[in-house]
């Protein structure tokens, strides 16, 4: 992914992915060849990708927006 396009939401650099400068083909193309050259790289990216989709549902993130919204006003 790369950096200031909401790739962030979701990459965690060198946990599932990794996030490169906008408009840098050379860096896209450099992170794209280490994940290919690494069977060990893919699926570590891809076990975290899964633990990370597994908790992107309406009721997690739903509890984790009431939690905020507690904190910031507790008494409301």
């Amino acid at each position: 992914g790369t950096l200031d396009s909401g790739a962030e939401d979701a990459v965690r650099e060198g946990k599932n992915g990794y996030l490169v400068p906008p408009r840098d083909p050379q860096a896209a193309a450099a992170a794209a060849l280490e994940i290919l050259k690494s069977p060990e790289l893919r699926k570590k990216f891809s076990k975290h990708s899964l633990q990370f989709a597994a908790r992107m549902n309406w009721r997690g993130v739903a509890e984790h927006y009431l939690k905020i919204y507690w904190k910031l006003a507790p008494n409301r």
